[in-house]
């Protein structure tokens, strides 16, 4: 499978050290670099081709014109430092940083012209902290915060393009004079496997609560279409033991497919902790998710969501690690509808930072 081509084809990774890169060297890394093509992923790790050692070292993408479009630097098979990726003019479209083959420190992107265009933090693979968004004319237009992988509600602020703060996300993503719309809430710009920018090691999941851009309407309910709930605890190990390797799936157009056929997947999917505890059950139909459901290590259930179209749909519930309800999402067609809370006791609570407790 070649997903670790994908996945690196634009990125540009140094070691843990370099806070930046400088054009000479870039220049010098070009000089030494493999060629992407000559990699291969192999159980979450990339390794030369024919070589049984996961590789470390640089390997580089070119656009046809001869501008570097990405370089990639491998510690023992994973990505490891600051990563870059760089718009055919030469401008830097993004810089992100990794750390034992997850998102880890400060994350950043630019519009082509040079303006910054999101500014970001991750902590062990999940945005914790600050997320601050700009339109294409240098405007800030929000700022939200999550922690540990969650977008903590009520944390968001807005602001139009005339730079004044604003209530609601509709105000800010109102159409103006230079044409600009800031992304909707589920077209952020943050790494998914959907851009193709996650590493390999990494599992594509929902597992932060999505944002509503207008308080949810009283009227709204999932779509009766949705997905039914997700398998019972009985079908588990039965699941297990049919489902494919995640990591076996190659992503074409946007689509799952298993390795080497023309047909979208349709079937469950599974990752698994070293241990040998599950750590997720993904169920696909045509090549997209619909189901989810994920542990903690220690057995206990950590969150399962349905899924309709590529998108959130229906029922998302996320428990603590003692395995005390956490919360219950409502979504229809990827748009937060509303959510239930409850902290470590048991105990039914208003907010989600209440839920921390």
């Amino acid at each position: 499978m070649k997903k670790a081509l994908l996945l690196f084809a634009a990125l540009l990774v140094v070691g843990c050290g370099e806070k930046s890169l400088s054009d000479s060297k870039v220049k010098k890394l070009l000089e030494e670099a493999v060629e992407i093509d000559s990699l291969q992923e192999r159980d979450a790790l990339v390794y030369r081709v024919n070589e049984s050692e996961p590789y470390s070292g640089w390997a580089k993408e070119m656009y046809d014109s001869g501008q570097v479009k990405g370089l990639a630097q491998f510690k023992d098979g994973k990505p490891d430092g600051l990563q870059a990726m760089w718009y055919e003019n030469g401008q830097k479209s993004e810089e992100y940083t990794y750390k034992d083959g997850k998102y880890d420190g400060l994350g950043t992107n630019w519009y082509e012209n040079g303006q910054k265009k999101q500014e970001s933090t991750y902590k062990d693979g999940k945005e914790d902290g600050l997320r601050t968004q700009w339109r294409e004319n240098g405007q800030k237009w929000l700022e939200k915060t999550f922690k540990d992988g969650a977008w903590l509600g009520g944390s968001e602020k807005y602001w139009n393009s005339k730079g004044e703060e604003v209530e609601a996300r509709k105000e800010a993503q109102g159409s103006d004079s230079t044409g600009e719309n800031p992304s909707a809430p589920n077209q952020t710009e943050e790494p998914s496997a959907d851009t193709a920018k996650s590493p390999p090691a990494e599992t594509p999941v929902a597992e932060s609560p999505s944002e509503s851009p207008t308080p949810p309407s009283e009227d709204a309910k999932p779509s009766a279409d949705s997905p039914k709930p997700l398998i019972s605890d009985a079908d588990v190990e039965r699941l297990v033991k049919e489902a494919i390797d995640y990591d076996s799936i190659e992503r074409r157009d946007y689509l799952l497919y298993p390795p080497n056929e023309s047909e979208p997947f349709s079937g469950w999917a599974k990752v698994m902790y070293d241990s040998g505890q599950v750590e997720s059950l993904m169920e696909f139909r045509d090549g997209r998710k619909v189901h989810h459901r994920r542990w903690q290590e220690n057995g206990q259930k950590k969150n399962e969501n349905t899924w309709k179209d590529g998108e959130v749909d229906g029922l998302q519930t996320s428990w603590h690690e003692n395995g005390q309800k956490w919360t219950e999402q409502t979504y229809k067609d990827g748009r937060w509808i509303s959510a239930k809370f409850w902290n470590s006791k048991g105990e039914e609570v208003e907010t989600y930072q209440e839920s921390q407790k």
